[in-house]
């Protein structure tokens, strides 16, 4: 079973693909193609491996929600690393929690998106094992402390081809998520 990183990569880099669009949002209405994503998600790869993060290292993201999260998600597994997505209106206790909790390494927000563009894209990813880190989802934390589940790269292969597979869909469908991604 293929990690996601491995099929985004493939969709990158397809001469058939790598124009679709798969990212939307207000700030970006003609999209993000496959092929920006590869440059895009390249300067975050290129960013972390500079700052010497690497496999299963926790990256606490926090950007407005769009298509900035789902980039820096690609580049951070680019990096064999693991991420978590914060609202960036979350409280401020909340996020310093959050980033204590999975000793977080990095924090990408606003200040280090802006250094991250101006970093040249590094091209390729890192080998992770299935069972490695991928993700981290927490609550919101409103009765009490922030609670959270990790998941590995093969949680998030096998769930998505389980949702795949319920709804019958096929790699000629498409799908679009309406929830930020820090509740995915």
């Amino acid at each position: 079973m293929k990690r996601y990183i491995e099929r985004i990569w493939e969709l990158m880099n397809d001469e058939k693909t790598k124009r679709h669009i798969p990212l939307y949002d207000e700030a970006t209405p003609k999209g993000v193609s496959f092929e920006q994503l590869r440059i895009f998600s390249g300067r975050v790869y290129a960013y972390l491996k500079a700052q010497n993060i690497g496999k299963e290292d926790f990256v606490l993201v926090k950007l407005p929600r769009g298509v900035q999260p789902v980039i820096a998600m690609i580049g951070v597994w680019r990096a064999g690393a693991a991420v978590i997505i914060v609202e960036d209106t979350l409280a401020p206790e909340r996020i310093d929690y959050i980033y204590k909790d999975c000793n977080c390494k990095l924090a990408i927000t606003g200040e280090v998106w802006e250094e991250i563009n101006h970093c040249e894209p590094l091209d390729g990813y890192e080998e992770t094992d299935p069972h490695d880190a991928a993700y981290a989802v927490y609550t919101s934390g409103t009765t009490g402390f922030p609670k959270g589940v990790m998941l590995t790269h093969y949680n998030i292969v096998n769930n998505g081809k389980c949702i795949g597979d319920r709804m019958d869909l096929s790699t000629a469908d498409r799908m679009m998520i309406q929830v930020p991604m820090f509740h995915c």
